[in-house]
């Protein structure tokens, strides 16, 4: 995750700020099966196989928020976190070890996103601790990417 922020002091006490993240990533994994059924092969031909799997992804991640301080000592904020999307590709491949016949590959793509969430919060600042508290909520699941003209997530599998 690579983020880049700022804040501004907007009025005396009151500052607003932002935080725009690029989430990305990848993965390669490998994996050899053998199907062994009561203590026997059940089928010779398609029971030795191996996979991998080679996947990436990229989104993004903003966050906004609002602070308040007040008579020096006490200060209250609020932040929201926008829907994250992130777009992803899959690609896995198959060998069956006794039967090049049945080799094949499969790629996936799709869109994953999460809901809104937010959190309130406040602090108090003593000469010899600072006490603060935190109330984070998440909108339901149904409010997904209101932006987006379909609620459901996208995937697509491509046979190769």
């Amino acid at each position: 995750m690579w983020s880049a922020g700022f804040g501004l002091q907007v009025a005396k006490g009151l500052g607003i700020g932002a935080a725009v993240s690029v989430v990305s990533g990848r993965g390669d994994g490998s994996f050899m099966l053998q199907r062994i059924t009561n203590g026997g092969i059940a089928d010779p031909v398609n029971d030795y196989y191996d996979g991998t799997t080679n996947d990436s992804y990229i989104g993004y991640d903003i966050r906004l928020g609002l602070l308040y301080s007040f008579l020096q000592r006490y200060s209250i904020g609020v932040r929201l976190v926008v829907p994250q999307t992130i777009w992803f590709t899959e690609n896995q491949s198959w060998n069956f070890q006794y039967s090049p016949d049945t080799n094949y590959s499969d790629s996936y793509t799709g869109k994953l996103f999460s809901s809104f969430s937010g959190a309130i919060g406040g602090a108090a600042k003593f000469p010899f601790l600072t006490v603060s508290a935190e109330v984070r909520a998440r909108a339901p699941y149904s409010m997904q990417d209101p932006w987006q003209r379909s609620r459901t997530p996208v995937l697509r599998q491509k046979q190769c």
